[in-house]
């Protein structure tokens, strides 16, 4: 699927699952190096940035949410001319179809001041940024029910969703981790291709990747003391219950050797034989074990 938007002479053309003839036409028509439009048929596994004499080619990989739930990352490429600026993705993007709709609402209003593609590759970026911010707080909510449910919960439920968290928040730093580099060169080769003053612009990326970076980690920090309370908590519990039945086990010691001694097979066993035989001993057993629970809990034990 191919949309073209276009605003005071610039060209912004999003390919979506791009086939190979809308990648020829496009390269003939924005003299596209062979190379590049060999990279764009398929996805690739790095980040990247080349500078070519009128173009500059970015590959950027973003975590792929979908209200909330992980599916998968996507991978964005980016071909920047002075006057056009193609994007192509395998899969859809909520962030590029809200950003597509603003900009046409914008260019229709003609509020948009744009000088060449590079300012639309950035507001672009930031949209997507935004996006993630969204869902790093929807991680962040999901903590907050965790912790409180730690104390109420089961503990393996508890201990489930914290693992299943972690496991979003380590994907996202595999995705976002190799962005600040990605922004570094690209600021040293759109300085010679859109002028000096695109330095504010790679900035102010540079800084929206901290921003969500910072809130990654706090996410990340706040799952680890979560994760450090759930351990004790279920510790503590697992120890109360190896206790007790320590001490049940303990208890049950000399009642049962009792119970063992006057079930000999031996003449002249006290007690054994008498009209009341049977409660003198299960009353001998109970005040036994009365007395060693007074004990136990008046040891703390209990």
């Amino acid at each position: 699927m191919i949309s073209i938007k276009k605003h005071n002479g610039l060209t912004w053309i999003d390919l979506e699952s791009p086939h190979t003839q809308e990648l020829e036409k496009l390269g003939k028509e924005f003299d596209i190096n062979p190379q590049t439009i060999s990279e764009l048929r398929h996805p690739s596994d790095k980040p990247k940035v080349d500078v070519y004499n009128n173009l500059l080619y970015l590959i950027l990989h973003f975590p792929k949410y979908g209200y909330g739930d992980k599916k998968e990352s996507i991978e964005i490429d980016f071909v920047i001319g002075k006057n056009f600026l193609i994007t192509t993705h395998y899969g859809s993007s909520d962030p590029i179809i809200s950003f597509s709709k603003a900009f046409e609402t914008i260019s229709m209003l003609n509020k948009f001041e744009l000088n060449d593609c590079g300012q639309i590759f950035f507001y672009l970026v930031k949209e997507i940024y935004k996006n993630t911010e969204e869902e790093l707080l929807y991680i962040e909510g999901k903590l907050q029910d965790i912790e409180s449910s730690i104390f109420t919960g089961d503990g393996e439920k508890v201990l489930e969703s914290l693992s299943r968290v972690n496991k979003e928040l380590i994907d996202f730093r595999r995705t976002i981790r190799t962005h600040k580099e990605v922004f570094v060169s690209l600021e040293s080769s759109a300085h010679e291709f859109f002028g000096q003053e695109f330095s504010y612009y790679t900035n102010a990326l540079i800084g929206s990747h901290e921003r969500v970076w910072n809130i990654l980690e706090s996410n990340r920090e706040i799952l680890l003391d979560l994760r450090q309370t759930s351990d004790s908590l279920f510790s503590a519990r697992t120890n109360s219950i190896v206790r007790t039945l320590t001490i049940l086990t303990f208890i049950s010691i000399p009642v049962s050797l009792i119970a063992n001694i006057m079930g000999v097979n031996a003449q002249n066993i006290p007690v054994v034989g008498h009209q009341f035989d049977f409660w003198i001993i299960w009353l001998i057993m109970s005040v036994i074990a009365i007395f060693m629970l007074i004990f136990f809990k008046f040891k703390k034990w209990l």
